[in-house]
């Protein structure tokens, strides 16, 4: 092998050496072990996706099923099943707890499930001021669905921006 093919092998092996250095995950300030490789930030987004999903399913589910004369608790039971995370909200409606702050118990463990808080001060409110339930999910469903959209059309237009990015970013 010629010296210059030499030197420019170590460069490469330099260069993939500080890039992998610099793409590690950093030790958080708690000294719990960092996430490593796999978590890519597209299969987060998926995930968030899938959760940011299933609560509009939930909320559309609890929408209808008071809209149909269902007691809240077995309208809670049934959204639930079809989504077992909202269990601990269940649980907390049949044990005389507070639903809303079961909610949003769900809301933050949950990636995607951040509209679940939106669920949970609509419940409050109808539970304490006597409004509709049914009525006030269903207008939370709405909202979710237009924030949806606009998400969307958001991320079509920035999609141009971000590839030129990452373009930019890989030339030298």
């Amino acid at each position: 092998m010629s010296g210059q093919a030499y030197a420019l092998l170590t460069a490469l092996l330099a260069a993939c050496g500080v890039a992998l250095w610099w793409a590690s995950p950093r030790m958080p300030p708690d000294g719990r072990m960092p996430i490593v490789w796999g978590r890519w930030p597209w299969r987060r987004r998926r995930t968030a996706r899938s959760g940011a999903a299933a609560t509009l399913e939930a909320c559309e589910l609890l929408a209808a099923e008071l809209s149909a004369g269902r007691p809240a608790g077995e309208a809670l039971a049934a959204a639930s099943e079809q989504w077992p995370a909202l269990s601990p909200a269940a649980e907390a409606f049949a044990l005389g707890g507070s639903v809303p702050d079961a909610l949003r118990g769900v809301a933050v463990s949950l990636p995607g499930a951040g509209e679940l808080r939106v669920v949970a001060g609509a419940w409050q409110v109808a539970h304490h001021s006597g409004v509709g339930l049914a009525s006030a999910l269903d207008r939370v469903a709405r909202g979710i669905r237009a924030r949806r959209r606009s998400r969307r059309i958001v991320e079509s237009e920035l999609a141009s921006a971000r590839a030129t990015a990452r373009l930019v970013a890989a030339l030298p």
